[in-house]
């Protein structure tokens, strides 16, 4: 049985592109094989609880400051011992590699970067110019995402995989918006 380790943080507002490709990952899994392990915000929701039920342990831990999980996430790789590392989104994967490296993991390395490079944050190109050519896989949006990972950041074309992101209905990005805030800023 091939163990999975995914750690993403989950969206306050709902499923956004992140959350949906997890969501899309356990609607895929053909369980028989895979024994899977997520790690997500600490907020329930009944998008990620209905897998439960098909063997699946989810860990919720406080990722809006992700840093600080890096401990949890170390711990959590020691104990399961997992083949494959698939964490989704900049910070998460710079904190998941790190502790995959330090817990001397031999685990496969999957990263899922967002469309977020093409805008200009400098210190997430940073970290994936530090890191990128260590993870065994990275996963972009659109084909323009893959060619700023291979011109700017000397990443290898061999290591990148560009799945799209499903588009939105706007009729459910309205319904969302009418729903009642749960954290006023």
């Amino acid at each position: 049985m091939i163990k999975v380790f995914t750690i993403s943080p989950w969206n306050k507002l709902g499923p956004a592109g992140a959350e949906k490709s997890i969501i899309n990952l356990l609607k895929g899994m053909p369980y028989k094989h895979y024994l899977l392990q997520v790690v997500i915000g600490n907020k329930k929701t009944k998008e990620i609880e209905k897998f439960t039920q098909n063997g699946i342990t989810i860990y919720r831990i406080e990722v809006s400051h992700i840093r600080f999980s890096f401990y949890v996430i170390w711990k959590l790789i020691r104990q399961i011992k997992p083949n494959i590392i698939y964490a989704n989104i900049i910070p998460v994967i710079t904190v998941s590699f790190l502790a995959k490296v330090f817990a001397f993991s031999k685990a496969s390395f999957i990263a899922a970067v967002r469309g977020g490079l093409i805008d200009g944050y400098a210190f997430d190109k940073l970290q994936l110019k530090l890191f990128g050519r260590y993870f065994n896989k990275i996963i972009v949006p659109s084909k323009g995402v893959a060619e700023q990972l291979r011109e700017d950041l000397n990443i290898k074309n061999e290591k990148i995989i560009t799945i799209y992101d499903p588009i939105i209905e706007t009729s459910v990005f309205n319904e969302k918006m009418k729903e009642e805030v749960e954290e006023k800023w």
